[in-house]
């Protein structure tokens, strides 16, 4: 198998008895010492993807729980070309690349059950795998959430004030405000924690050690749930000085992603609204032409060009001319527009980890 390794075999245990000429594959991403099941996906007698281009990915486990040969390999692979992997055996493989399977004639499985099994291993974080990230604020992490600025203090119970989140990019990009910030929040989404803002109230928190320049170029990643727009809007993150500054927001008119300049430029506004109570992961990539992007849970939401200069200093996190109602689950700010390759693998593993969709770029 071209740039990839078989590293050992093994007896796995047998599932199901009936004689099923094709596969039924539970994806399987492992992250740290957690299991996250992902979507199933039928193999055929077509060469079919069974695991995808994962940057950082340490190995993956195959294993074959149908009562008939799979065929595993790369680059539109045969059941001559592939590697046989035999009933009840399991193989091991080191890649980062595309890996496809498939069988000897076509098979339409049942919706609830799978025949062969894909786990993923990763080395460390899997953000941190991907080169230029530049912040990374993991609201469900109570080790990086603090109830004091100085950061001396984590969380320890649900209502818990937070004002001060460590950020895990290792950049050293931390928030923080001397009060009024959002609250931590226990099992919202997929039993992890959340950031609660709450608009009337005026609770954000402030980056002081990024500058709105350093949005362009950038992908930033967020997941969250609105519980409503208001007037004026839902505000996630904006330039921290006063005068004509960046704005990302939900506006308050239909609910829809917006980036702008006040008295300047709108620069994107999303085809579709963001429901409220309804959880997603958001992508905006702006490039240092001009070009920017929304994507809702992978699909195109949204684009267009407008070659601002971004000015002023820090960046308020939850707030944008009024604030934010509803939750923040995760935020990922890189310094470039990324790959679809390493947009996928931060979407995928957003999806995984929060129990939500991402339909591939």
């Amino acid at each position: 198998m071209a740039d990839s390794v078989v590293i050992s075999t093994g007896t796995g245990t047998t599932m199901g008895t009936s004689d099923r000429s094709g596969v039924h594959i539970q994806h399987v991403l492992e992250i740290g010492s957690e299991i996250h099941p992902a979507a199933h996906i039928t193999v055929t007698n077509s060469s079919t993807q069974i695991l995808p281009a994962r940057a950082g990915r340490r190995r993956a486990t195959i294993t074959n729980y149908q009562t008939v040969p799979v065929y595993v390999g790369q680059d539109t692979i045969t059941t001559s070309s592939g590697h046989r992997l035999d009933p009840g055996m399991s193989m091991v493989v080191e890649t980062v690349a595309v890996v496809d399977g498939i069988t000897s004639a076509a098979y339409t499985p049942l919706s609830d059950d799978y025949t062969v099994q894909v786990v993923e291993e990763y080395e460390g974080d899997i953000p941190e795998t991907v080169a230029g990230l530049l912040a990374w604020w993991d609201y469900s992490d109570a080790t990086t959430l603090y109830t004091d600025a100085a950061m001396t203090t984590p969380v320890s119970s649900d209502g818990d004030t937070i004002l001060a989140v460590r950020d895990k990019s290792g950049a050293a990009h931390h928030q923080s405000r001397a009060s009024s910030g959002p609250t931590y929040k226990v099992n919202i989404q997929n039993s992890r924690s959340a950031a609660l803002h709450v608009k009337a109230s005026s609770q954000y928190l402030v980056c002081s050690t990024m500058n709105p320049s350093q949005l362009k170029p950038c992908s930033y990643f967020y997941v969250m749930k609105p519980t409503s727009y208001g007037s004026g809007g839902l505000g996630m993150m904006q330039c921290d000085s006063a005068g004509d500054r960046v704005r990302f927001y939900l506006s308050g008119t239909d609910g829809k992603m917006s980036v702008d300049i006040p008295n300047v430029a709108l620069l994107l506004q999303a085809t579709t609204t963001w429901n409220t109570n309804t959880s997603r992961i958001g992508l905006t990539t702006y490039g240092s032409a001009g070009a920017i992007a929304h994507y809702q849970d992978g699909s195109a939401n949204g684009s267009g060009t407008s070659n601002q200069t971004f000015l002023g200093t820090g960046l308020k996190i939850g707030n944008a001319d009024g604030g934010f109602d509803g939750h923040f689950f995760e935020i990922l700010i890189y310094d470039s527009v990324l790959s679809t390759g390493n947009l996928n693998t931060i979407g995928n593993y957003l999806a995984a980890k929060w129990s939500l969709t991402w339909t591939g770029l």
